[in-house]
């Protein structure tokens, strides 16, 4: 019998094929938390070629200008995308890198509160940590 897939491995595999199609690159690794109103993407291993040349050359701004460019094209689709994986209602869409770890955190904001009641935090997670590091990178 073949498992169903959770909603985090949804998303996470729906936002990893996206990444490749307008990035040329698919993260190493891609960890989604769920717990209303935010769901947190963390990426590990993303750092097209071409990147990694400007990084090395100490681009950084390049590098991240032209991130936030194709992230910014690419927030309605993953609004989209959301609606039609857990008819989820997208609010705001944030994206932090860390070129030289080659990390990043997307953190999506709802807009409703619809279906949170069956969202749990995961074990590891310290949620009142979580909410003093959202407010922090506001």
């Amino acid at each position: 019998m073949p498992k169903e897939k959770t909603l985090q491995s949804e998303i996470g595999g729906d936002l990893s094929t996206l990444l490749r199609t307008h990035f040329g690159k698919v993260p190493t690794s891609t960890y989604v938390t769920v717990a209303g109103p935010f769901i947190a993407i963390h990426l590990r291993g993303f750092l097209a070629p071409a990147e990694r040349i400007l990084v090395e050359q100490k681009e950084w701004k390049r590098v991240l200008e032209t991130r936030d460019l194709l992230m910014n094209e690419l927030k309605q689709e993953i609004k989209l995308n959301l609606w039609k994986i857990a008819e989820l209602n997208v609010k705001e869409i944030y994206a932090d890198w860390h070129l030289e770890q080659k990390t990043g955190l997307i953190v999506v904001v709802l807009d409703d509160e619809q279906g949170q009641e069956n969202w749990l935090w995961a074990p590891d997670v310290n949620e009142e940590e979580f909410y003093k590091q959202i407010i922090i990178g506001s």
